[in-house]
């Protein structure tokens, strides 16, 4: 629960004007709803792809969330009031490399590493370490396109191992105390 929270309060559309007053992106929106439904939504994802795994290859598993999804997308696309002919859009070699790149490098590669994750330490355990994907977009980020690493960086990646390591070391702890 604590970590829906954090996720909801930093992963939602939130912009701080000049007088530090919080808003929300669009007029009658409630601040965390979008944040809190996709926190919702990845958790019981996570909690129906554990029961599966158990019965279902990985790969067939994202097959499968790959052709639904896609289904599902296919008519919030065609009713985009930006594109006037999506056809004529996605037949443009910039926008088709990029949908291919997102669709087949960042989403599908994901998703099976995920799944194989979740195979191998739990539901639980593998969403703890979703909060290391900061620190690895930092450091990437200076890697691959020279992004300075500041001192906030620095401090909010310590801030993010430690959280994790005390984590993972209380659940150890407990689990001693209970077997003892």
């Amino acid at each position: 629960l604590r970590g829906m929270q954090t996720v909801s309060l930093s992963a939602s559309k939130w912009r701080a004007s000049r007088s530090c007053s919080v808003q929300a992106s669009q007029p009658g929106e409630p601040l965390v709803m979008k944040p809190a439904s996709a926190c919702f939504s990845w958790a019981v994802y996570s909690l129906i792809l554990r029961r599966l795994s158990a019965n279902y290859d990985v790969f067939f598993i994202t097959r499968k969330t790959f052709f639904y999804g896609i289904i599902s997308s296919l008519p919030f696309l065609l009713l985009e009031p930006e594109l006037h002919n999506p056809i004529t859009e996605m037949c443009n070699p910039r926008v088709l490399w990029n949908v291919l790149f997102l669709a087949i490098g960042a989403s599908l590669f994901s998703y099976v590493l995920w799944s194989l994750a979740v195979k191998k330490l739990g539901a639980v355990s593998a969403n703890n370490y979703m909060y290391f994907q900061p620190v690895v977009t930092m450091i990437a980020a200076a890697i691959v396109i020279g992004e300075p690493i500041t001192p906030v960086g620095v401090i909010g990646c310590i801030t993010i191992i430690f959280g994790l390591w005390l984590g993972d070391w209380l659940t150890r702890r407990q689990a001693m105390k209970l077997h003892r």
